[in-house]
C-alpha cells in the first residue's frame, strides 16, 4: 500500500504533465503560469479549446487565485469580449473564487462514459 508522500508525488508527476511544467515546480514558493496545451502528452478533459487553466497546489486562501481570476476578466472586459468561467460542479474552492469574481451559474455540464 502506498503512503501519503508517495500518493502525493505521483499526483505531482501526472499534474506536471498536464500542466506542462517540471515536477519541481509544485514546491517553489513563488507562481509560475505554464500552457499545458503546447503538451501533447497531456490527458485530455475535454475537446473545447482552452486558453488558460490554472493550479494552485499550497497557495489556496491566499487571494492568489481569485487576484489572477479578477485580473483576467476585466482585461478580457476591456477587450471588447465577454469572459466566462468553468470548473467541476465539485470543486468548490474553484466555485467561491468564481463568485468572488463577479462570475455566477449559468448552466451546468454533465457526461458519462462508456
Amino acid at each position: 500500500m502506498l503512503n501519503t508522500s508517495e500518493i502525493i508525488t505521483i499526483v505531482k508527476k501526472q499534474l506536471a504533465v498536464d500542466f506542462n511544467c517540471q515536477l519541481e515546480d509544485f514546491d517553489k514558493t513563488e507562481n509560475i503560469i505554464t500552457f499545458p496545451g503546447l503538451n501533447e502528452e497531456r490527458r485530455k478533459f475535454s475537446d473545447k479549446p482552452s486558453i488558460f487553466k490554472m493550479l494552485t497546489l499550497g497557495r489556496k486562501g491566499k487571494g492568489v487565485g481569485t487576484g489572477l481570476v479578477y485580473l483576467l476578466k476585466n482585461e478580457i472586459s476591456n477587450r471588447g469580449k465577454i469572459p466566462y468561467y468553468g470548473t467541476s460542479s465539485s470543486n468548490i474552492h474553484s466555485w467561491k473564487i468564481a463568485l468572488n469574481c463577479g462570475f455566477y451559474p449559468v448552466w451546468i455540464e454533465a457526461g458519462s462514459k462508456d
